[in-house]
């Protein structure tokens, strides 16, 4: 096999399976370093828009990623491929990965992952199962197979709560748009639990770490299967929309010691090896970082890590094909990754609430550097078609919403001719 040269001539290409803007800022990095990457997703992919694109491998319509990447890469021909280096882009390739390891690594470059531990990590409840054996501390939850389940909780559960899916990939084809259930009272926790039981989909029910957003860190690490580690980075989510709930719209690459360190207790409790990012809250209740999600993969947040100076997908890629370990990689402090529009809806939220004033949202988004989730300057395409996709979107919902009130107001108004027609016939 090729050592990768940094003219990317005669190099073994990367192939992503799945993926969102992480797939795009994957593409983005091996592109920049001429190497040829390859993404494999479902249709509507922004990293197939990319210029550093080499090729888009689209699945077909009615067809699941993971009954085309075996059908493209076992059984078809995927000869001139052979060689790449994969990188899971979502959950469902995760899983793909750790199904068919053995037959992928006959053809292609697998990362030091275990499979066991890849698709534990992917289901919630024994993430945290896993952590309180690593000995890092948790939120509050429980394990509900039924309505039952919910009377049975203790009569001091404190509202409002969270019903999470146990596996998120899963959750995502009934919810495109949400991560989890809230839950005000024990009345709507019986409605949503049977709302998912409904779908067929396992869950838990964790308790909500109160407090602001900002108290939110992730920790990415890469670790060897002998337990060395070749890259560590920390970053702080400092604004979600909704708070609280949602995405973040605001992120800064930070050092961050204790994160570090509840990060490593983790991965190395529970014996883990390849690519793992985890994130934590700040309890401020007891003083201490408890988890609350973690993925084996790549996640929406890689934009502000590469920009950060750490070339995470180059790293491993490099390590995989070579054995090189980088020589105490490190990251530059205060890079931010910033969604304008939910960061735009966030501050009059935290307006509303007085936890924000302007003077304050203007000093967090001072000053470079800043990168985005879609948008770059030499790459400016998956921008616009994600922006033109989501005008569309949005004047469709209220064309719709528009010619419903047409057809229904017509119908109000044949309904009144229909009855005065009657009236003056009688």
């Amino acid at each position: 096999m090729n050592v990768p040269g940094k003219d990317g001539c005669g190099t073994p290409p990367a192939l992503v399976l799945g993926g969102e803007e992480n797939a795009l800022s994957i593409v983005r990095s091996f592109g920049r370093r001429k190497i040829p990457v390859y993404v494999c997703a479902s249709e509507g992919c922004f990293a197939f828009k990319s210029r550093y694109c080499s090729e888009a491998l689209v699945i077909p319509a009615g067809e699941s990623q993971k009954q085309y990447w075996s059908r493209f890469l076992l059984d078809g021909d995927s000869e001139k491929l052979r060689g790449a280096v994969i990188f899971p882009g979502d959950d469902e390739a995760v899983e793909y990965l750790a199904e068919n390891r053995n037959k992928l690594a006959q053809r292609f470059v697998v990362d030091d992952t275990l499979p066991g531990i890849s698709t534990a990590m992917l289901s919630k409840l024994s993430t945290l199962e896993l952590a309180r054996k690593a000995g890092c501390p948790t939120p509050a939850f429980y394990h509900v197979e039924s309505v039952r389940d919910v009377e049975q909780m203790e009569d001091g559960i404190r509202f409002p709560i969270m019903v999470k899916p146990v596996h998120s990939h899963r959750f995502r084809e009934h919810y495109t748009d949400k991560k989890y259930l809230i839950a005000g009272n024990k009345a709507e926790l019986r409605d949503k639990v049977r709302e998912m039981l409904a779908k067929g989909l396992k869950m838990i029910v964790t308790e909500i770490i109160p407090g602001p957003d900002h108290l939110q860190s992730a920790y990415f690490c890469y670790m060897t299967r002998n337990g060395q580690t070749l890259f560590e980075y920390t970053h702080q989510i400092y604004r979600r929309y909704p708070k609280n709930s949602g995405a973040a719209c605001l992120t800064i690459s930070k050092r961050l010691p204790a994160t570090e360190a509840m990060g490593r207790r983790f991965f190395h409790g529970i014996g883990f090896a390849g690519l793992g990012h985890v994130e934590f809250k700040y309890d401020e209740r007891d003083g201490q970082l408890k988890i609350i999600e973690c993925n084996p993969r790549t996640s929406a947040a890689q934009a502000v890590v590469s920009k950060s100076g750490l070339d995470m997908p180059w790293l491993i890629y490099n390590y995989l094909l070579t054995g090189e370990k980088p020589t105490k990689p490190g990251f530059r402090e205060g890079v931010r990754r910033w969604w304008v529009i939910l960061d735009i809806l966030a501050f009059f939220e935290l307006r509303r609430l007085r936890e924000i004033n302007l003077s304050q949202w203007l000093r967090s988004i001072k000053g470079p550097p800043l990168v985005f989730p879609y948008f770059c300057l030499d790459d400016p395409v998956p921008f616009i078609n994600k922006a033109w996709k989501h005008i569309t979107h949005t004047f469709g919902k209220k064309v719709g919403v528009h010619g419903k009130r047409k057809k229904n107001n017509a119908r109000r108004t044949a309904r009144v001719d229909d009855k005065a027609s009657e009236k003056g016939r009688f």
